[in-house]
């Protein structure tokens, strides 16, 4: 994939992230479906694990081995993510097409950097979709995220 093409569907996905995220009520961050399920909070940081996994990998070519904070709020989760989407997004724009597609270690695997990034940036859509039936049973509004939604017609 392209670098371009990467860029233009990460600008695209993130704001259906974010905007989801900002409609889920903080009091319900610890809403969990099921006993095995994550809470919501923690959840919605995955995103900025998905996240700091691309920039480790940009910075280093490997995948983060020690784990990160977790903010203590939604509000603050949504704040770090705007911050990372955006710094993120301006390095992977200042990145040589060498550098973009430079081998790099993810996880158990040797693959080219953009693949890792796509890798990545599916993963977020999945949890995006995972969170969303998060938002329905607690109660909050599912925004559109590909068409109209039963709070977005």
């Amino acid at each position: 994939m392209n670098r371009e093409l990467f860029l233009s569907l990460r600008r695209s996905e993130i704001p259906k992230t974010l905007r989801l995220l900002e409609l889920y009520p903080e009091e319900q961050k610890d809403f969990r479906p099921a006993p095995k399920s994550r809470t919501a909070l923690e959840l919605a940081t995955t995103f900025l694990g998905e996240e700091r996994v691309m920039k480790t990998l940009l910075e280093t070519g490997n995948t983060p081995t020690t784990p990160a904070g977790r903010p203590a709020t939604m509000r603050e989760t949504i704040a770090a993510l705007r911050e990372s989407f955006d710094a993120l997004t301006r390095a992977v724009e200042a990145l040589s097409e060498a550098d973009y597609v430079k081998p790099v270690h993810f996880y158990r695997m040797t693959l080219p950097l953009n693949v890792a990034l796509m890798i990545e940036l599916l993963d977020h859509i999945h949890h995006r979709g995972q969170f969303s039936i998060y938002s329905r049973i607690a109660g909050a509004r599912v925004p559109q995220i590909y068409g109209p939604s039963g709070d977005e017609p």
